[in-house]
């Protein structure tokens, strides 16, 4: 895919990635850093990926790394509670 065809599917689904994420994620900032990393993503696989499939793999891709990253949230949030007796 060529930088021309990259910009046209950036312009068509971004929105539709950051909206995913931030359905999840619940933080925009969040959200933009979700779709970035999914385009990145994307710059590195478009050689392997069907064009015909590429909006199903940008939901599916911004859809699990948004719920990687609310995971890693949860858990650097967590207490430790320690059962001293």
């Amino acid at each position: 895919m060529k930088k021309e065809e990259f910009k046209i599917v950036y312009m068509e689904y971004h929105h539709m990635v950051i909206h995913l994420a931030y359905d999840i994620l619940h933080d925009y900032d969040l959200a933009q850093y979700v779709c970035q990393e999914v385009f990145i993503e994307l710059d590195e696989k478009i050689e392997r990926i069907n064009r015909e499939r590429i909006k199903g793999w940008l939901l599916r891709c911004g859809k699990r790394k948004s719920i990687d990253l609310a995971r890693r949230n949860c858990r650097k949030n967590e207490v430790s509670v320690s059962t001293e007796e």
